[in-house]
C-alpha cells in the first residue's frame, strides 16, 4: 500500500524546513551516539581481552624464566660440586672435615634444585591452554630434562666413590643442560 505510506508521510513534507533540519540534525547526533558507545565498548573489551592475555603470558614467562635460571644456578652447582670432590685433597683433618661438609651440603642442595625444576615442569606442561606445538616442544624439554636429571643423580652418586668418573659423566650431561636451556 504504497499510497497509504504517501499519505502517512504528506504530513513530513508540509512540516517547515526549520523543523525537518532540527529533526535531522537530532537523527545524526543519536547515530553518532550509538557508534560511540559501540566503540567504546568494543575498546573497552579489546582492552581486557589484552589485560587478560598479557597477564596469561607474563605468568608464562616468568615460569619459564624462573626454571631456565634454575637449570643454570644447579648446572653451576654441580660443577662446583664435581670440582669439590674432585679438587686436591685437604692437608689437615679439619679441612678435610669443612671440605666433606661443603660437598655434601651441596649435594642436598643440588637434588632439592632437580626437583624443584623437575615440579615446575610439570607444573608447566599440566596447564591446559598450550598450543599443540607448545605443548610438544614442552614435552620435549621434559624428556630432555629427564634424561639430564638422571645422568646428574648418577654423576652425584659417582663423586663419592670416583670424582675423576664423575667429572667426566658431568662433561655428557653438559651437552644435554645446555641443550635443555636452549630450548627454555
Amino acid at each position: 500500500s504504497p499510497q497509504k505510506l504517501q499519505r502517512n508521510l504528506r504530513w513530513l513534507g508540509d512540516l517547515p524546513i526549520k523543523t525537518k533540519t532540527g529533526w535531522a540534525a537530532a537523527l545524526m547526533l543519536l547515530c553518532l551516539v550509538v557508534m560511540g558507545a559501540q566503540s567504546y565498548l568494543f575498546a573497552a573489551r579489546t582492552v581486557s581481552g589484552w589485560e587478560t592475555l598479557s597477564e596469561q603470558l607474563m605468568a608464562r614467562q616468568q615460569a619459564v624464566a624462573a626454571i631456565s635460571s634454575s637449570v643454570v644456578r644447579t648446572h653451576l652447582q654441580i660443577r662446583r660440586h664435581v670440582a669439590l670432590a674432585g679438587g686436591p685433597t685437604a692437608s689437615s683433618d679439619y679441612s678435610r672435615n669443612l671440605l666433606s661438609q661443603q660437598v655434601d651440603s651441596l649435594d642436598g642442595t643440588i637434588r632439592e634444585e632437580l626437583d624443584k625444576i623437575s615440579r615446575a615442569i610439570t607444573k608447566l606442561l599440566a596447564q591446559p591452554d598450550w598450543k599443540p606445538e607448545e605443548q610438544q616442544t614442552l614435552s620435549r624439554l621434559a624428556t630432555k630434562w629427564r634424561v639430564c636429571r638422571e645422568q646428574v643423580e648418577d654423576a652425584l652418586e659417582l663423586v663419592k666413590s670416583s670424582p675423576d668418573m664423575a667429572a667426566v659423566m658431568m662433561q655428557q650431561a653438559d651437552n644435554i643442560y645446555s641443550a635443555v636451556d636452549s630450548d627454555f
